[in-house]
């Protein structure tokens, strides 16, 4: 393709400015009918989310920027609150019946439940991914009996379909110890003796012993201070039975429920 020179220029600088605008013109050209024909071809599926058989979507995807905005927000903002704290984890993650893409399952699943149970909540709250579980973080704003509620509401149901329609390596059985207490936050996430007794709550033998011989899909554990100040105050929240939590340094006592079968 040939192209005219122009008769007349005012020297060196005209002629560079008019051979500038004339390749300006031809690349936006092509842009446009380049993005005019990909706009015609066949788009690519979205990927899977894992653990689900449909795509984040765009909603999805915004949620789970907007949460990640609170939890830097919420970082800063913990100096010491009464936070209520729950921390879940998943039995026999690493076992060796599990294969890695039964645990992108399960994490994915987990991930998606979990969200789930908290909606309704004011967002709020904040959570860390430890790989087996998730330690989520509610700040005093938040009712505790509100977040209990929830978990009592969504959980147990998610598991039970998790479970019926999955294999027996990507099934799930969920421990999650709900406690109450000061919480701390700095660029490295959540500290406080509140984190470290909620997890030792995860650990209590009685309750491991438990979900072993009955093969619940969950089993809830709260301190001594939600049970008393949340959960038996609800009638639709009976069941609960004391155990004691002797994990090293601690010793005290826990109160249990367990939910469905796997």
């Amino acid at each position: 393709m040939s192209t005219t020179i122009p008769a007349r220029h005012d020297g060196l600088q005209g002629s560079l400015a008019f051979w500038f605008s004339r390749l300006t013109a031809r690349w936006s050209r092509a842009l446009r009918t380049s993005g005019s024909r990909a706009s015609d071809s066949p788009q690519p599926p979205r990927p899977e989310f894992p653990g689900t058989s449909k795509g984040p979507g765009a909603r999805s995807r915004r949620q789970l920027a907007v949460t990640r905005g609170h939890q830097a927000r919420l970082r800063q903002l913990l100096n010491g609150e009464n936070c209520t704290v729950i921390l879940s984890d998943v039995v026999g993650f690493g076992a060796r019946s599990r294969t890695d893409e039964d645990r992108r399952i399960i994490r994915g699943t987990l991930f998606r439940i979990t969200h789930a149970a908290m909606r309704g909540i004011p967002n709020v709250w904040s959570w860390e991914d430890r790989g087996d579980g998730l330690l989520m973080v509610i700040p005093p704003t938040v009712p505790t009996a509100e977040v209990v509620e929830h978990l009592h509401a969504g959980m147990p149901a998610a598991l039970e379909e998790h479970n019926r329609t999955h294999r027996d390596p990507a099934r799930i059985q969920l421990r999650v110890g709900v406690n109450v207490g000061p919480v701390t936050s700095d660029e490295m996430g959540f500290s406080g003796e509140a984190i470290i007794v909620t997890a030792r709550l995860v650990e209590a033998p009685p309750f491991k012993k438990a979900m072993d011989e009955t093969g619940a899909n969950l089993g809830i554990i709260a301190s001594t201070f939600i049970y008393e100040t949340v959960i038996r105050h609800h009638a639709h929240m009976i069941g609960y039975c004391q155990v004691r939590v002797d994990v090293k340094e601690s010793n005290i006592l826990g109160w249990t429920k367990l939910f469905g079968r796997s």
